[in-house]
């Protein structure tokens, strides 16, 4: 009986709740004001002011001393060191790699960087000499360093600062035969 009595009173109950039960739609919040600002292209009167442009100049060889004047055509410093590397080349044997590292450079500054210690590896037992002055070609690149220090940026993700230059084209250099300038600079 008190079965019956339960069941009669749950009925109507259950009833109730489902006509008294109303959909919730969930709240988005939408962007905030300052969330869809984006960095703009560039357009047809921009300029590159904020990036550096670095670039060989010339090359000049005096005595086992190669001379190598570093440019920075950009509108603005770079964020670190520049490497310098050359190669020289005769008789169809290559030197090692000579790098040599250079302080920051300002907007339109140049700077000669002398290279010295070419020197060429062989599998003989008696070491070959090799005279910077009869190098038949002679090249240089440059590159701008990597910031040894990470920075945020907008998102909070770490990033590398100051690898981005305006114009990469210019950054190596070939001289060959009498196209070498010979001298101090």
């Amino acid at each position: 009986m008190f079965g019956l009595l339960f069941l009669a009173l749950a009925a109507p109950a259950s009833q109730a709740v489902a006509t008294e039960t109303q959909m919730h739609q969930l709240e988005v919040q939408g962007p905030m004001p300052a969330e869809n600002i984006y960095l703009r292209p560039g357009h047809k009167d921009s300029d590159d002011r904020m990036f550096p442009d670095i670039a060989i100049g010339e090359l000049r060889v005096d005595g086992d001393t190669l001379y190598v004047r570093v440019l920075n055509k950009g509108y603005s410093a770079t964020p670190g060191q520049v490497l310098v590397a050359a190669r020289a080349a005769e008789n169809g044997g290559k030197t090692d790699i000579v790098e040599q590292r250079t302080a920051k450079l300002l907007a339109g500054e140049a700077r000669w960087v002398p290279l010295r210690g070419f020197a060429v590896k062989t599998a003989t037992t008696t070491p070959t000499v090799f005279a910077l002055e009869s190098a038949s070609a002679v090249s240089a690149v440059v590159w701008l360093m990597p910031s040894s220090a990470p920075t945020l940026d907008r998102s909070g993700q770490t990033r590398e600062v100051g690898t981005s230059e305006a114009d990469e084209s210019n950054n190596g250099f070939t001289a060959a035969g009498s196209s070498i300038k010979h001298g101090r600079p």
